[in-house]
């Protein structure tokens, strides 16, 4: 059984499929003429953990016609999907994440990354804007009430005003 899953190691390379493209670009690239974009996700966004975004990917050759045989997704290095969309949830650590998108055509390849900034949801208004919150509904009401007494002054007042 040992020798089975030792020649099963050696050959399996032989004949496997070439993996995904590297996620990042090697020395000496020269991009192709393509505009590639990532779609729902903005440079320096803040995304929270536990959340999902469906990230799409779009690429256009200079005349404006899709281009892209293969599209590899990473996260943090890391291959996450393959395929012009990408369901991603958020599961890293606080800090900072880098979204990379590898669009492949025959040899070409263009390399686009986003980085974003991983938070937490904060469960409520920050400390120093709690006092604040608390009094605003008071502050409305007795703003209301001073509008509502105005109102009933200026109907008492008999017509033309007393001087």
């Amino acid at each position: 059984m040992a020798l089975v899953c030792l020649a099963l190691l050696i050959v399996a390379p032989l004949g496997a499929a070439e993996g995904p493209p590297p996620c990042e670009p090697p020395a000496g690239y020269v991009p192709p003429p393509v505009e590639v974009r990532i779609v729902g996700l903005l440079p320096d966004q803040l995304v929270r953990v536990g959340t999902t975004h469906q990230l799409e990917a779009e690429a256009l050759n200079e005349d404006g016609v899709e281009w892209g045989d293969s599209f590899d997704w990473y996260v943090d290095g890391v291959h996450s999907a393959s395929g012009p969309i990408f369901t991603w949830t958020v599961d890293s650590h606080k800090g900072e994440a880098r979204v990379t998108l590898v669009v492949s055509s025959g040899d070409d390849a263009v390399w686009v990354h986003r980085d974003v900034t991983v938070g937490t949801a904060s469960e409520g208004p920050p400390e120093w804007l709690g006092p604040l919150v608390r009094a605003l509904p008071l502050v409305a009401v007795i703003l209301w009430l001073a509008l509502v007494q105005r109102q009933m002054a200026r109907r008492r007042a008999p017509p033309g005003g007393s001087r």
